[in-house]
């Protein structure tokens, strides 16, 4: 059989979709959770975020409803995925402390027009909801050196967790708290 392709034609202008950054927290920080109509309030501890910064298209947050138990209760499956340019060790260092954490992640939208959830979306995975335990994993990262000449320097990081419920959105007020008590990495 043949087949043919037309390929694509190079596009002029360059995609605003993805993640524009992370914060990350360890699940113990979080000291009280409510959540009213997919809206989190959260309590945490100040100076307990991390600030990641990805590069432009290079995050993406995936859900997929996942399975239905016997309660009837339905299971959202939740696939945030970073690539960080430079697999330093440094970097390193700083996956291997997220392996061994049971991570929140504030998640934001490259097209913010500036640092408010008021004009994108913002999103919180890994809290505790309903009967889930909360707490985000790494699942599988990719590092590679860039040795090759096909072959770029970078790290892929995949951050996933089930819940009981689509990503929720956080509130302005937690966010900028958030923001305030980060330390960029």
């Amino acid at each position: 059989m043949s087949t043919n392709l037309t390929g694509f034609s190079r596009e002029t202008v360059k995609g605003n979709g993805g993640v524009y950054k992370l914060y990350l927290t360890e699940l113990s920080n979080i000291s009280g959770v409510s959540v009213t109509n997919g809206l989190a309030t959260i309590s945490v501890a100040a100076d307990m975020w991390s600030e990641f910064v990805l590069g432009k298209e290079s995050g993406s947050i995936f859900t997929s409803t996942g399975t239905i138990d016997s309660t009837g209760s339905v299971t959202y499956i939740q696939l945030m995925t970073a690539m960080f340019t430079n697999n330093t060790v440094a970097k390193r260092e700083e996956l291997r402390i997220m392996g061994r954490s049971e991570l929140v992640c504030v998640i934001c939208d490259t097209y913010l027009a500036s640092d408010s959830a008021e004009n994108g979306n913002i999103y919180i995975i890994g809290l505790e909801t309903g009967n889930m335990r909360g707490g985000c994993d790494i699942t599988a990262p990719v590092l590679t050196s860039g040795a090759q000449t096909s072959e770029a320097n970078l790290m892929t990081i995949p951050i996933q967790v089930s819940e009981t419920c689509p990503p929720l959105s956080i509130s302005q007020a937690d966010f900028e708290l958030i923001q305030a008590n980060s330390a960029v990495n």
